[in-house]
Protein backbone atom coordinates (compact mmCIF):
# COMPACT_ATOMS: atom_id res chain seq x y z
CA UNK A 1 0.00 0.00 0.00
CA UNK A 2 3.16 2.30 -0.62
CA UNK A 3 1.21 5.02 -2.78
CA UNK A 4 3.28 8.52 -1.65
CA UNK A 5 0.13 10.32 -4.23
CA UNK A 6 -1.93 9.60 -1.01
CA UNK A 7 0.15 12.11 0.85
CA UNK A 8 -1.39 14.96 -1.59
CA UNK A 9 -5.21 13.21 -1.85
CA UNK A 10 -5.65 12.83 1.99
CA UNK A 11 -5.11 16.79 2.47
CA UNK A 12 -6.96 17.95 -0.81
CA UNK A 13 -9.96 15.69 0.24
CA UNK A 14 -9.68 17.33 3.77
CA UNK A 15 -9.71 20.82 2.54
CA UNK A 16 -12.86 20.34 0.47
CA UNK A 17 -14.65 19.02 3.39
CA UNK A 18 -13.61 22.06 5.42
CA UNK A 19 -14.79 24.35 3.00
CA UNK A 20 -18.23 22.53 2.62
CA UNK A 21 -18.73 21.93 6.34
CA UNK A 22 -16.76 25.25 8.33
CA UNK A 23 -15.54 27.43 5.14
CA UNK A 24 -13.67 29.93 8.40
CA UNK A 25 -11.26 31.80 6.57
CA UNK A 26 -11.81 34.36 3.15
CA UNK A 27 -10.59 32.81 0.17
CA UNK A 28 -7.94 35.25 -0.25
CA UNK A 29 -6.05 33.97 2.84
CA UNK A 30 -6.64 30.65 1.57
CA UNK A 31 -5.53 31.29 -1.70
CA UNK A 32 -2.14 33.27 -0.55
CA UNK A 33 -0.93 30.78 2.24
CA UNK A 34 -2.01 28.15 -0.17
CA UNK A 35 0.81 30.19 -2.87
CA UNK A 36 3.42 30.68 -0.30
CA UNK A 37 3.44 27.66 1.36
CA UNK A 38 4.02 25.78 -2.50
CA UNK A 39 6.80 28.32 -3.01
CA UNK A 40 8.68 27.91 0.13
CA UNK A 41 8.15 24.14 -0.69
CA UNK A 42 10.17 24.55 -3.91
CA UNK A 43 12.53 26.54 -2.75
CA UNK A 44 13.76 24.36 -0.14
CA UNK A 45 13.79 21.10 -2.62
CA UNK A 46 15.70 23.34 -5.27
CA UNK A 47 18.26 24.92 -2.98
CA UNK A 48 19.05 21.76 -0.40
CA UNK A 49 17.96 18.86 -2.81
CA UNK A 50 16.23 15.74 -1.16
CA UNK A 51 18.14 15.82 1.77
CA UNK A 52 16.29 14.00 4.48
CA UNK A 53 16.24 16.23 7.18
CA UNK A 54 14.66 19.21 4.46
CA UNK A 55 12.01 16.70 3.29
CA UNK A 56 10.71 16.31 6.92
CA UNK A 57 10.01 19.63 7.00
CA UNK A 58 8.89 20.24 3.23
CA UNK A 59 6.67 17.33 3.06
CA UNK A 60 4.21 19.05 6.21
CA UNK A 61 4.34 22.23 4.64
CA UNK A 62 3.17 21.16 1.09
CA UNK A 63 0.11 18.94 2.66
CA UNK A 64 -0.84 22.46 4.48
CA UNK A 65 -0.66 23.46 0.89
CA UNK A 66 -2.51 20.81 -0.94
CA UNK A 67 -5.11 21.04 2.14
CA UNK A 68 -5.73 25.13 1.45
CA UNK A 69 -5.29 24.48 -2.28
CA UNK A 70 -8.27 22.25 -2.07
CA UNK A 71 -10.62 24.59 0.36
CA UNK A 72 -9.87 27.56 -1.98
CA UNK A 73 -11.05 25.72 -4.98
CA UNK A 74 -14.48 24.29 -3.15
CA UNK A 75 -14.72 27.63 -1.80
CA UNK A 76 -14.24 29.28 -5.01
CA UNK A 77 -16.86 27.36 -6.75
CA UNK A 78 -19.56 27.98 -4.25
CA UNK A 79 -22.70 29.60 -5.49
CA UNK A 80 -22.25 32.59 -3.39
CA UNK A 81 -18.97 33.14 -4.58
CA UNK A 82 -19.81 34.09 -7.88
CA UNK A 83 -20.02 37.17 -9.57
CA UNK A 84 -23.06 38.45 -10.44
CA UNK A 85 -25.55 35.50 -9.35
CA UNK A 86 -28.95 35.88 -10.46
CA UNK A 87 -29.85 36.01 -7.03
CA UNK A 88 -29.51 39.52 -7.16
CA UNK A 89 -33.07 39.65 -9.46
CA UNK A 90 -34.96 37.39 -7.57
CA UNK A 91 -35.63 37.03 -3.74
CA UNK A 92 -34.87 34.25 -1.51
CA UNK A 93 -38.79 33.60 -0.61
CA UNK A 94 -40.13 34.12 -4.39
CA UNK A 95 -43.93 33.82 -4.85
CA UNK A 96 -45.88 33.46 -8.20
CA UNK A 97 -45.51 37.34 -8.00
CA UNK A 98 -41.88 37.04 -8.62
CA UNK A 99 -42.19 35.03 -11.92
CA UNK A 100 -38.76 35.59 -14.10
CA UNK A 101 -38.07 35.59 -17.53
CA UNK A 102 -34.55 33.34 -18.28
CA UNK A 103 -32.31 32.84 -20.86
CA UNK A 104 -29.31 30.10 -20.57
CA UNK A 105 -27.82 26.96 -22.13
CA UNK A 106 -28.62 23.58 -21.14
CA UNK A 107 -25.37 22.12 -19.43
CA UNK A 108 -26.77 18.16 -19.29
CA UNK A 109 -28.85 15.71 -20.59
CA UNK A 110 -32.47 16.08 -20.01
CA UNK A 111 -33.47 13.34 -17.18
CA UNK A 112 -37.06 12.27 -17.49
CA UNK A 113 -39.22 12.12 -13.97
CA UNK A 114 -42.55 11.14 -13.62
CA UNK A 115 -44.13 14.56 -14.76
CA UNK A 116 -41.56 16.55 -15.84
CA UNK A 117 -37.93 16.32 -17.59
CA UNK A 118 -34.92 17.71 -14.88
CA UNK A 119 -32.58 19.71 -16.80
CA UNK A 120 -29.91 21.78 -15.49
CA UNK A 121 -29.24 24.89 -17.05
CA UNK A 122 -26.65 27.82 -16.90
CA UNK A 123 -28.20 30.90 -17.00
CA UNK A 124 -26.59 34.03 -18.41
CA UNK A 125 -29.61 36.34 -18.57
CA UNK A 126 -32.74 37.31 -16.21
CA UNK A 127 -35.25 39.65 -16.35
CA UNK A 128 -35.34 41.87 -12.74
CA UNK A 129 -38.83 43.06 -10.95
CA UNK A 130 -39.34 45.68 -13.85
CA UNK A 131 -39.41 43.36 -16.56
CA UNK A 132 -35.80 44.39 -17.83
CA UNK A 133 -33.05 41.71 -18.76
CA UNK A 134 -30.01 42.07 -16.57
CA UNK A 135 -26.83 40.48 -17.70
CA UNK A 136 -26.22 37.48 -15.18
CA UNK A 137 -24.44 34.26 -14.13
CA UNK A 138 -25.16 31.25 -12.06
CA UNK A 139 -26.24 27.96 -12.92
CA UNK A 140 -30.44 26.50 -12.04
CA UNK A 141 -32.22 23.62 -11.62
CA UNK A 142 -35.29 23.55 -13.83
CA UNK A 143 -38.17 21.05 -14.36
CA UNK A 144 -39.96 21.54 -17.59
CA UNK A 145 -43.28 20.18 -17.89
CA UNK A 146 -43.49 16.75 -19.87
CA UNK A 147 -44.50 17.47 -23.66
CA UNK A 148 -42.88 16.56 -27.05
CA UNK A 149 -40.29 20.05 -26.82
CA UNK A 150 -39.20 19.02 -23.62
CA UNK A 151 -38.84 15.87 -24.22
CA UNK A 152 -36.62 17.16 -27.19
CA UNK A 153 -34.22 19.20 -25.50
CA UNK A 154 -30.54 18.41 -26.13
CA UNK A 155 -27.45 19.58 -24.36
CA UNK A 156 -25.62 23.00 -25.69
CA UNK A 157 -29.44 24.22 -27.05
CA UNK A 158 -30.40 28.28 -25.80
CA UNK A 159 -33.58 28.56 -24.15
CA UNK A 160 -36.10 31.10 -22.76
CA UNK A 161 -38.38 30.22 -20.35
CA UNK A 162 -40.41 31.82 -17.85
CA UNK A 163 -40.76 30.70 -14.00
CA UNK A 164 -40.54 31.40 -10.26
CA UNK A 165 -36.97 30.72 -9.27
CA UNK A 166 -37.24 29.34 -5.61
CA UNK A 167 -34.52 28.62 -3.30
CA UNK A 168 -34.59 24.76 -2.48
CA UNK A 169 -36.08 23.21 0.78
CA UNK A 170 -33.26 22.95 3.07
CA UNK A 171 -35.21 20.35 5.51
CA UNK A 172 -34.02 17.17 6.36
CA UNK A 173 -35.56 13.98 5.06
CA UNK A 174 -35.79 10.86 6.82
CA UNK A 175 -32.49 9.60 6.28
CA UNK A 176 -30.46 12.90 6.43
CA UNK A 177 -30.79 13.75 3.02
CA UNK A 178 -30.80 17.87 2.49
CA UNK A 179 -31.99 18.88 -1.36
CA UNK A 180 -30.16 21.98 -0.81
CA UNK A 181 -26.66 21.42 0.37
CA UNK A 182 -26.74 18.50 -2.27
CA UNK A 183 -27.54 21.61 -5.16
CA UNK A 184 -25.25 23.73 -3.19
CA UNK A 185 -22.41 21.26 -3.99
CA UNK A 186 -23.07 21.74 -7.53
CA UNK A 187 -23.26 25.10 -7.97
CA UNK A 188 -26.82 25.75 -7.83
CA UNK A 189 -29.00 27.62 -6.01
CA UNK A 190 -32.60 27.95 -7.40
CA UNK A 191 -34.70 25.59 -8.59
CA UNK A 192 -37.74 26.34 -10.96
CA UNK A 193 -40.51 24.59 -12.37
CA UNK A 194 -41.33 25.26 -16.13
CA UNK A 195 -44.95 24.76 -18.31
CA UNK A 196 -44.79 23.57 -21.85
CA UNK A 197 -46.23 27.08 -22.44
CA UNK A 198 -43.31 28.88 -21.00
CA UNK A 199 -40.13 27.47 -22.58
CA UNK A 200 -39.05 28.18 -26.31
CA UNK A 201 -35.48 27.38 -27.86
CA UNK A 202 -34.17 30.09 -29.69
CA UNK A 203 -30.65 28.48 -30.68
CA UNK A 204 -28.93 25.34 -31.41
CA UNK A 205 -25.87 26.45 -29.07
CA UNK A 206 -22.52 25.99 -30.44
CA UNK A 207 -21.06 22.72 -31.31
CA UNK A 208 -19.17 20.89 -28.39
CA UNK A 209 -16.96 17.30 -27.87
CA UNK A 210 -20.09 17.17 -25.23
CA UNK A 211 -22.77 17.50 -27.51
CA UNK A 212 -22.16 15.56 -30.64
CA UNK A 213 -21.72 12.81 -27.76
CA UNK A 214 -24.58 13.23 -26.01
CA UNK A 215 -26.55 13.53 -29.05
CA UNK A 216 -25.18 9.81 -30.56
CA UNK A 217 -25.77 8.75 -27.31
CA UNK A 218 -29.51 9.88 -28.02
CA UNK A 219 -29.17 8.06 -31.52
CA UNK A 220 -27.72 5.09 -30.02
CA UNK A 221 -30.70 4.95 -27.76
CA UNK A 222 -32.97 5.22 -30.30
CA UNK A 223 -31.40 2.14 -32.13
CA UNK A 224 -31.85 -0.03 -29.02
CA UNK A 225 -35.41 0.78 -29.18
CA UNK A 226 -36.23 -0.01 -32.24
CA UNK A 227 -34.85 -3.66 -31.55
CA UNK A 228 -37.55 -5.31 -30.62
CA UNK A 229 -36.31 -6.04 -26.71
CA UNK A 230 -39.33 -6.03 -23.88
CA UNK A 231 -39.62 -2.68 -21.77
CA UNK A 232 -37.20 -4.27 -18.86
CA UNK A 233 -34.92 -5.45 -21.17
CA UNK A 234 -34.51 -1.86 -23.02
CA UNK A 235 -34.00 -0.52 -19.66
CA UNK A 236 -30.73 -2.97 -18.86
CA UNK A 237 -29.48 -2.61 -21.79
CA UNK A 238 -29.49 0.92 -22.14
CA UNK A 239 -27.74 0.90 -18.79
CA UNK A 240 -24.99 -0.96 -19.43
CA UNK A 241 -23.85 0.08 -22.78
CA UNK A 242 -24.64 3.80 -22.79
CA UNK A 243 -24.67 4.33 -18.71
CA UNK A 244 -28.95 5.79 -18.92
CA UNK A 245 -30.40 3.98 -16.00
CA UNK A 246 -33.05 6.38 -16.31
CA UNK A 247 -35.35 3.64 -17.95
CA UNK A 248 -34.63 1.20 -15.61
CA UNK A 249 -38.30 0.52 -13.89
CA UNK A 250 -38.15 0.36 -9.92
CA UNK A 251 -38.70 -3.01 -9.81
CA UNK A 252 -35.72 -4.53 -12.16
CA UNK A 253 -33.77 -2.06 -9.84
CA UNK A 254 -34.41 -3.31 -6.31
CA UNK A 255 -33.73 -6.65 -7.47
CA UNK A 256 -30.47 -5.90 -9.06
CA UNK A 257 -30.33 -4.29 -5.51
CA UNK A 258 -31.11 -7.24 -3.52
CA UNK A 259 -28.70 -9.59 -5.60
CA UNK A 260 -25.65 -7.08 -4.69
CA UNK A 261 -25.25 -6.73 -8.62
CA UNK A 262 -26.58 -3.07 -9.13
CA UNK A 263 -23.08 -2.06 -9.90
CA UNK A 264 -24.21 -3.48 -13.78
CA UNK A 265 -26.56 -1.04 -14.17
CA UNK A 266 -24.21 2.07 -13.51
CA UNK A 267 -20.73 2.11 -16.12
CA UNK A 268 -17.69 1.70 -13.75
CA UNK A 269 -14.24 -0.28 -13.83
CA UNK A 270 -15.71 -3.26 -15.51
CA UNK A 271 -17.53 -1.51 -18.23
CA UNK A 272 -14.57 0.07 -19.11
CA UNK A 273 -12.33 -3.08 -18.96
CA UNK A 274 -15.09 -4.64 -21.19
CA UNK A 275 -14.11 -2.16 -24.06
CA UNK A 276 -10.19 -1.91 -23.56
CA UNK A 277 -10.15 -6.15 -23.35
CA UNK A 278 -12.54 -6.23 -26.75
CA UNK A 279 -10.09 -3.60 -28.44
CA UNK A 280 -7.33 -5.21 -27.72
CA UNK A 281 -8.78 -8.83 -29.35
CA UNK A 282 -8.26 -6.88 -32.65
CA UNK A 283 -4.46 -7.10 -31.81
CA UNK A 284 -4.04 -10.27 -30.30
CA UNK A 285 -2.16 -11.37 -33.38
CA UNK A 286 0.53 -8.42 -32.92
CA UNK A 287 2.52 -10.31 -29.76
CA UNK A 288 4.73 -8.18 -28.05
CA UNK A 289 6.65 -6.10 -30.60
CA UNK A 290 6.55 -2.85 -29.44
CA UNK A 291 5.25 -0.51 -32.11
CA UNK A 292 2.26 -2.92 -32.34
CA UNK A 293 2.16 -2.87 -28.60
CA UNK A 294 1.79 1.36 -28.98
CA UNK A 295 -0.46 0.85 -31.55
CA UNK A 296 -2.91 -0.96 -29.70
CA UNK A 297 -2.09 1.27 -26.32
CA UNK A 298 -3.64 4.15 -28.55
CA UNK A 299 -6.09 2.45 -30.00
CA UNK A 300 -7.42 1.05 -26.38
CA UNK A 301 -7.11 4.52 -25.15
CA UNK A 302 -9.08 6.11 -27.83
CA UNK A 303 -12.31 3.87 -27.30
CA UNK A 304 -12.22 4.27 -23.81
CA UNK A 305 -12.34 7.60 -23.84
CA UNK A 306 -15.11 7.52 -26.07
CA UNK A 307 -17.27 5.18 -24.56
CA UNK A 308 -16.66 7.14 -21.21
CA UNK A 309 -17.78 10.42 -22.88
CA UNK A 310 -20.71 8.85 -24.58
CA UNK A 311 -22.02 7.31 -21.44
CA UNK A 312 -21.79 10.55 -19.47
CA UNK A 313 -18.55 10.91 -17.87
CA UNK A 314 -19.96 9.19 -15.11
CA UNK A 315 -17.30 9.69 -11.94
CA UNK A 316 -17.21 5.53 -11.84
CA UNK A 317 -16.20 6.08 -15.27
CA UNK A 318 -14.07 8.73 -15.19
CA UNK A 319 -11.94 6.56 -12.31
CA UNK A 320 -11.87 3.68 -14.59
CA UNK A 321 -10.96 5.99 -17.70
CA UNK A 322 -8.38 7.82 -15.47
CA UNK A 323 -6.98 4.40 -14.00
CA UNK A 324 -6.53 2.36 -17.04
CA UNK A 325 -4.65 5.17 -19.14
CA UNK A 326 -2.16 5.52 -15.99
CA UNK A 327 -1.60 1.84 -16.01
CA UNK A 328 -0.93 1.85 -19.72
CA UNK A 329 1.46 4.82 -19.30
CA UNK A 330 3.15 3.24 -17.13
CA UNK A 331 3.51 0.23 -19.10
CA UNK A 332 4.67 1.18 -22.14
CA UNK A 333 6.87 3.95 -20.70
CA UNK A 334 8.22 2.49 -17.11
CA UNK A 335 7.45 -1.10 -17.73
CA UNK A 336 5.78 -1.25 -14.26
CA UNK A 337 3.02 0.60 -11.86
CA UNK A 338 1.67 0.82 -8.66
CA UNK A 339 -2.14 0.33 -8.31
CA UNK A 340 -2.19 2.64 -5.41
CA UNK A 341 -1.11 5.38 -6.89
CA UNK A 342 -2.80 5.51 -10.03
CA UNK A 343 -5.68 5.12 -7.92
CA UNK A 344 -4.55 8.57 -6.28
CA UNK A 345 -3.80 10.37 -8.81
CA UNK A 346 -7.14 9.49 -11.14
CA UNK A 347 -8.76 10.54 -7.62
CA UNK A 348 -6.06 14.18 -6.99
CA UNK A 349 -6.63 14.74 -11.13
CA UNK A 350 -10.79 14.52 -10.56
CA UNK A 351 -10.89 16.55 -7.13
CA UNK A 352 -8.67 19.47 -8.87
CA UNK A 353 -10.96 19.38 -12.25
CA UNK A 354 -13.76 19.32 -10.06
CA UNK A 355 -13.88 19.20 -6.34
CA UNK A 356 -17.70 18.68 -5.47
CA UNK A 357 -17.34 15.57 -7.13
CA UNK A 358 -15.96 14.21 -3.84
CA UNK A 359 -19.64 14.36 -2.05
CA UNK A 360 -20.97 12.24 -5.24
CA UNK A 361 -22.07 8.62 -3.85
CA UNK A 362 -20.68 7.37 -7.50
CA UNK A 363 -17.30 8.86 -6.79
CA UNK A 364 -17.24 7.17 -3.41
CA UNK A 365 -18.81 3.81 -3.82
CA UNK A 366 -16.27 3.59 -6.83
CA UNK A 367 -13.04 4.56 -5.11
CA UNK A 368 -13.95 2.31 -2.26
CA UNK A 369 -14.76 -0.88 -3.83
CA UNK A 370 -11.14 -0.53 -5.93
CA UNK A 371 -9.52 0.22 -2.67
CA UNK A 372 -10.65 -3.18 -1.32
CA UNK A 373 -10.42 -5.02 -4.31
CA UNK A 374 -6.06 -4.08 -4.67
CA UNK A 375 -5.52 -4.52 -0.69
CA UNK A 376 -7.51 -7.87 -0.69
CA UNK A 377 -4.93 -8.67 -3.85
CA UNK A 378 -2.50 -10.66 -1.62
CA UNK A 379 -5.86 -13.49 -0.72
CA UNK A 380 -5.84 -14.39 -4.54
CA UNK A 381 -1.90 -15.78 -3.73
CA UNK A 382 -3.34 -17.88 -0.81
CA UNK A 383 -1.34 -21.16 -0.41
CA UNK A 384 -3.73 -23.58 -1.80
CA UNK A 385 -4.48 -21.50 -5.20
CA UNK A 386 -0.62 -22.08 -6.15
CA UNK A 387 -1.61 -26.09 -6.60
CA UNK A 388 -2.63 -24.89 -9.97
CA UNK A 389 1.63 -24.95 -10.75
CA UNK A 390 0.97 -28.82 -10.16
CA UNK A 391 -1.96 -28.69 -12.00
CA UNK A 392 -2.33 -28.80 -15.83
CA UNK A 393 -5.41 -28.47 -17.76
CA UNK A 394 -9.02 -26.99 -17.63
CA UNK A 395 -10.35 -27.67 -14.27
CA UNK A 396 -6.87 -25.80 -12.24
CA UNK A 397 -7.57 -22.67 -14.40
CA UNK A 398 -11.43 -22.60 -13.25
CA UNK A 399 -10.31 -23.02 -9.97
CA UNK A 400 -8.34 -20.08 -10.18
CA UNK A 401 -10.61 -17.84 -11.59
CA UNK A 402 -13.71 -18.61 -9.55
CA UNK A 403 -11.72 -18.25 -6.61
CA UNK A 404 -10.28 -15.07 -7.72
CA UNK A 405 -13.85 -13.47 -8.80
CA UNK A 406 -14.75 -14.31 -5.35
CA UNK A 407 -11.84 -12.65 -3.84
CA UNK A 408 -13.25 -9.59 -6.23
CA UNK A 409 -16.57 -9.72 -5.02
CA UNK A 410 -16.32 -10.02 -1.30
CA UNK A 411 -13.73 -7.15 -1.50
CA UNK A 412 -15.66 -4.87 -3.24
CA UNK A 413 -18.75 -5.93 -1.01
CA UNK A 414 -16.80 -5.27 2.75
CA UNK A 415 -15.01 -2.02 1.36
CA UNK A 416 -18.07 -0.17 0.18
CA UNK A 417 -19.91 -1.58 2.57
CA UNK A 418 -19.89 1.19 4.83
CA UNK A 419 -21.17 3.64 2.25
CA UNK A 420 -24.00 1.15 1.33
CA UNK A 421 -25.68 1.21 4.64
CA UNK A 422 -25.07 5.11 5.03
CA UNK A 423 -26.90 6.01 2.24
CA UNK A 424 -29.08 3.06 1.01
CA UNK A 425 -29.93 1.39 4.76
CA UNK A 426 -29.73 -1.89 3.39
CA UNK A 427 -27.39 -4.83 2.36
CA UNK A 428 -27.75 -7.75 0.27
CA UNK A 429 -26.88 -11.33 1.91
CA UNK A 430 -26.55 -13.48 -1.85
CA UNK A 431 -24.53 -11.03 -3.97
CA UNK A 432 -22.04 -13.48 -4.13
CA UNK A 433 -23.82 -16.08 -6.12
CA UNK A 434 -24.95 -13.75 -8.75
CA UNK A 435 -21.58 -12.04 -9.01
CA UNK A 436 -19.80 -15.62 -9.61
CA UNK A 437 -23.19 -15.83 -12.27
CA UNK A 438 -23.47 -12.84 -13.71
CA UNK A 439 -20.88 -10.93 -13.57
CA UNK A 440 -18.24 -13.17 -15.71
CA UNK A 441 -20.61 -13.31 -19.06
CA UNK A 442 -20.97 -8.81 -18.39
CA UNK A 443 -18.19 -9.17 -21.23
CA UNK A 444 -20.33 -10.91 -23.45
CA UNK A 445 -23.59 -9.11 -22.91
CA UNK A 446 -22.16 -5.77 -23.61
CA UNK A 447 -20.19 -6.62 -26.53
CA UNK A 448 -23.50 -8.18 -28.32
CA UNK A 449 -25.50 -4.60 -27.25
CA UNK A 450 -23.19 -3.10 -28.99
CA UNK A 451 -23.13 -4.78 -31.70
CA UNK A 452 -27.14 -5.18 -31.94
CA UNK A 453 -26.82 -0.61 -31.77
CA UNK A 454 -24.54 -0.80 -34.52
CA UNK A 455 -26.39 -3.60 -36.95
CA UNK A 456 -29.73 -3.30 -35.53
CA UNK A 457 -31.17 -2.13 -39.40
CA UNK A 458 -30.09 -5.11 -40.92
CA UNK A 459 -32.02 -7.21 -41.38
CA UNK A 460 -29.89 -10.85 -40.41
CA UNK A 461 -27.37 -9.59 -38.40
CA UNK A 462 -30.27 -7.36 -36.32
CA UNK A 463 -32.59 -10.36 -35.48
CA UNK A 464 -29.30 -12.40 -34.45
CA UNK A 465 -28.34 -10.10 -32.24
CA UNK A 466 -31.84 -9.12 -30.58
CA UNK A 467 -32.96 -13.08 -30.09
CA UNK A 468 -29.24 -12.51 -28.22
CA UNK A 469 -29.18 -9.91 -26.08
CA UNK A 470 -33.39 -10.50 -24.91
CA UNK A 471 -31.72 -14.20 -24.22
CA UNK A 472 -28.95 -13.06 -22.36
CA UNK A 473 -31.20 -10.48 -20.94
CA UNK A 474 -33.21 -12.96 -19.24
CA UNK A 475 -30.82 -15.44 -18.08
CA UNK A 476 -29.74 -12.27 -15.84
CA UNK A 477 -33.31 -11.50 -14.98
CA UNK A 478 -33.77 -15.13 -13.95
CA UNK A 479 -30.90 -15.12 -11.64
CA UNK A 480 -31.74 -11.69 -10.10
CA UNK A 481 -34.83 -13.05 -9.78
CA UNK A 482 -34.22 -15.62 -7.58
CA UNK A 483 -31.37 -14.29 -5.71
CA UNK A 484 -33.84 -12.01 -4.87
CA UNK A 485 -36.48 -14.13 -3.39
CA UNK A 486 -34.23 -15.98 -1.17
CA UNK A 487 -35.17 -16.13 2.00
CA UNK A 488 -33.44 -12.77 3.91
CA UNK A 489 -31.95 -11.89 0.51
CA UNK A 490 -31.58 -8.62 1.50
CA UNK A 491 -31.58 -7.38 5.41
CA UNK A 492 -33.54 -3.74 5.51
CA UNK A 493 -33.69 -0.76 7.88
CA UNK A 494 -30.07 -0.59 8.71
CA UNK A 495 -29.65 3.07 9.88
CA UNK A 496 -25.35 4.54 10.73
CA UNK A 497 -24.58 8.14 11.21
CA UNK A 498 -21.66 9.59 9.85
CA UNK A 499 -19.00 9.33 12.40
CA UNK A 500 -20.17 5.84 12.89
CA UNK A 501 -19.60 5.31 8.95
CA UNK A 502 -16.04 7.03 9.20
CA UNK A 503 -15.12 4.87 12.06
CA UNK A 504 -15.97 1.76 10.24
CA UNK A 505 -14.09 2.83 7.16
CA UNK A 506 -10.86 3.45 9.12
CA UNK A 507 -11.21 0.26 10.62
CA UNK A 508 -11.36 -1.74 6.95
CA UNK A 509 -8.71 0.61 6.02
CA UNK A 510 -6.04 -0.76 9.32
CA UNK A 511 -7.11 -3.70 8.57
CA UNK A 512 -6.07 -3.85 4.54
CA UNK A 513 -3.11 -2.32 5.51
CA UNK A 514 -2.29 -5.10 7.99
CA UNK A 515 -3.10 -7.37 5.04
CA UNK A 516 -1.05 -5.82 2.41
CA UNK A 517 2.13 -5.95 5.08
CA UNK A 518 1.79 -9.18 6.49
CA UNK A 519 1.60 -10.59 3.12
CA UNK A 520 4.18 -7.99 1.53
CA UNK A 521 1.72 -7.34 -1.01
CA UNK A 522 4.01 -4.94 -3.58
CA UNK A 523 6.41 -7.58 -3.94
CA UNK A 524 3.61 -9.67 -5.81
CA UNK A 525 3.61 -9.26 -9.64
CA UNK A 526 1.53 -7.45 -11.19
CA UNK A 527 -1.63 -8.62 -13.55
CA UNK A 528 -1.46 -7.21 -17.20
CA UNK A 529 -3.31 -4.00 -17.42
CA UNK A 530 -6.21 -5.69 -19.56
CA UNK A 531 -6.87 -8.24 -16.82
CA UNK A 532 -6.71 -5.67 -13.71
CA UNK A 533 -8.67 -2.79 -16.12
CA UNK A 534 -12.16 -5.31 -15.29
CA UNK A 535 -11.57 -4.86 -11.98
CA UNK A 536 -14.04 -2.23 -10.65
Amino acid sequence: MNAPVTRLVIPLSLGILIADWWPFLPLWVAVTGAAVLLAVCVAMVCLRGSKNGFMRVAMPLLAVAVLLTGYASMLSRAPERQPDRYARWCPAEATWADQRSFEGVVRETPLPGRKSFKVVVDVCAMTDSCGLWQPCSGRMMCFFQKSREAASLQVGQRVVARGVPRVPSDSLGYDGFNYRRYLHRKGIERQCYVDSSSFVVVGGGEASVQRWFSSLRGRMMVRIERAGLSREQEGIAEAMLLGWDEAVDEATRQRFQCAGIAHLLCVSGLHVGVVAWLLGLVFCWAGRRKGLMILKSVVQLSGVWCFVLLTGAAPSAMRAGLMFSLMVIGRNLFDSYNIYNNLCISALLLLLINPGVLFAIGFQLSYSAVFGIAAARPLMHLPFVKLRDGWRGLPAKVLVKVWEFTCVSIAAQVATMPLIVYYFHQLPVYFLIANLIVVPFAGLLLGTALALAVFVDSNLLGTLFSRLVALELDGVGAVTRWVSQLPHAVVDGIYMTLPMTWLLGAILVVVAKYINVKHQATTVAQPSPDVLSLIE
